[in-house]
């Protein structure tokens, strides 16, 4: 049975919409396979699209918080977060493996950053001097630097350089400071200055009554310093030494740091950073074949499950909350499936709460008091245990959103309402852990027949009996593919950063995406998904 879903959904997600559908292969070697059990798919191909990346910010280490965003080529906003970066700091996030550079924002600067799969490095490095790409010019000593105090009420703020003598020269001092103050600080002397507005030293320093800690704020143009947040105060404009203003239109409500145009969450302090798999408002999707450990038509489309998710992060740039959203958006097949997902890094003590949106009805799982499924090793949701619950059909059917209506078969077509998951975590984790999950469909409402992408395995409450028997040839409890066949032709498949546009009822994978055998055989092209080299009369 097949169904569909109706969303609304960011037009970068549309990336390969605006590419031509063609009907011809663009590889030859492949263009006389016409099912997918013929293709002939070396051992070692994993089937994964995806790959995590890390991105070394080491040139962008100061005394200051920096404000990061992260975008694929696209324009998808992979990753937003206001921090101090150390020496040897790298950011990680997951990106296609047809992906080979990001764009990185530092405070309004953007550099595009190779990635490998592996390591990625800065291409443009600051080594020094005012940036070319900064928003604003700046040359000469500053005259003026504008802050935003986001500190608690009733310090008081000194401002202060050092002489010749590196002896401290006391300047200026703002008393009696209020959440959201803004603090105009202009220069010590004119001397020299041929009449001109007074200008400030080369370094400027900041201290308050709370303790002994200063912080350094370079005021000679030598650094690009909008947007900087030194301890409680955030440089919101400055004025150099030729009189030209530069200035931000940062509206920060909660004061954490987070422009309320890039905060998810406004009015929280306690939560700024955040970062998007595979990037915000993009869904990625799952496919799945059902007939597990027997194998069926291959037009992937007995369920397809969009998903998106949202990482919050703590100040370290660890995950303390996780946003997932599903979605069925068809279900060819009459099996009454569920589905669920584990998380492969994490055990249910590290997890505080889940709420899901939809009720789990529990009739054959067991879900604990936190909202995971019980006497399960890893941590595992069951987002439902028959899809027929979530779906509403507009034309009733025995397929839901996989056969055209009026073809001579008993099509349904409908809408599967979001399923909006939020796992709270008692113990903060480290991104890498958590970059992905394990999504599974539960076959035919049998608890124990699991049906896995191939990198993962089963959970704890599978029957591993049935692997190696009828079409199926997994490496389990070995290490390798699970959920293959001979020929390692898995039973579920993902497409990231693009909503997966799925084969109509009985057209073979490998019918309608021209490039998929030779993306199975060869590992390209990587974007067999998007690239336009498909069929588009065969898609639903």
């Amino acid at each position: 049975m097949k169904k569909i879903v109706y969303l609304i959904f960011a037009a970068a997600v549309f990336f390969s919409s605006c590419q031509k559908d063609v009907s011809e292969s663009s590889n030859s070697s492949f263009s006389g396979i016409t099912s997918t059990s013929d293709i002939n798919v070396p051992a070692n191909f994993d089937w994964r699209t995806t790959k995590i990346v890390s991105v070394d910010v080491s040139t962008l280490a100061g005394d200051y918080k920096s404000k990061i965003q992260v975008k694929d080529m696209r324009g998808n906003v992979l990753l937003y977060r206001v921090a101090q970066i150390n020496l040897g700091d790298k950011l990680y996030f997951s990106l296609p493996k047809s992906d080979k550079e990001v764009s990185l924002i530092n405070n309004g600067i953007e550099d595009v950053v190779k990635v490998n799969g592996k390591v990625g490095t800065i291409l443009e490095k600051k080594a020094g001097g005012y940036p070319s790409n900064a928003p604003c010019p700046c040359d000469g000593r500053m005259e003026n630097v504008t802050f935003k105090y986001l500190g608690t009420n009733g310090a008081t703020l000194t401002v202060w350089y050092k002489d010749k003598g590196n002896s401290k020269s006391l300047s200026h001092t703002f008393a009696n400071l209020t959440f959201g103050d803004i603090i105009s600080v202009n220069g010590f002397d004119s001397k020299g200055n041929s009449g001109k507005p007074a200008r400030l030293k080369s370094q400027t320093f900041l201290s308050t009554n709370n303790g002994g800690s200063y912080w350094n704020v370079h005021t000679s143009c030598s650094e690009y310093i909008l947007g900087n947040i030194y301890g409680p105060f955030e440089v919101i404009g400055f004025t150099d030494g030729q009189s030209r203003t530069c200035s931000s239109s940062c509206v920060d409500t909660d004061g954490d740091g987070c422009c309320d145009s890039e905060d998810a969450f406004p009015n929280d302090p306690s939560k700024c950073d955040i970062q998007y798999i595979p990037g915000e408002n993009v869904y990625g999707s799952y496919a799945y074949e059902d007939l597990w450990p027997s194998t069926g038509d291959f037009d992937f489309n007995d369920k397809v499950i969009d998903r998106t998710t949202a990482l919050i992060l703590d100040g370290n740039g660890d995950v303390i909350e996780a946003e997932h959203k599903f979605v069925l958006r068809a279900a060819g097949a009459g099996y009454k499936n569920g589905f669920g997902f584990s998380m492969p890094s994490t055990t249910p003590g590290e997890i505080s709460n889940v709420t899901s949106s939809y009720p789990n009805p529990g009739v054959y799982t067991q879900i604990d008091g936190k909202g995971l499924e019980m006497n399960q090793t890893q941590a595992v949701v069951i987002l439902y245990e028959n899809w027929n619950h979530v779906v509403a059909y507009s034309e009733n059917g025995k397929f839901f959103n996989t056969v055209t209506p009026g073809s001579g078969i008993s099509a349904g077509v409908g809408h599967s309402d979001t399923i909006t998951v939020t796992v709270e975590f008692s113990v903060p984790q480290v991104i890498t852990d958590v970059l992905e999950i394990d999504p599974f469909v539960i076959r035919n409402s049998q608890r124990d027949a699991e049906i896995h992408l191939p990198w993962f395995g089963p959970t704890d409450l599978a029957n591993t009996s049935y692997f190696n028997t009828f079409k199926d040839a997994s490496s389990f409890p070995g290490s390798g593919n699970n959920y293959v066949t001979a020929n390692n032709i898995p039973w579920g498949i993902e497409t990231p950063l693009s909503s997966f546009e799925w084969p109509r009822e009985l057209h073979d994978i490998v019918t309608v995406y021209h490039d998929f055998a030779a993306w199975a055989s060869t590992g390209m092209p990587a974007d067999w998904y998007e690239n336009g080299n498909r069929d588009a009369s065969k898609v639903y």
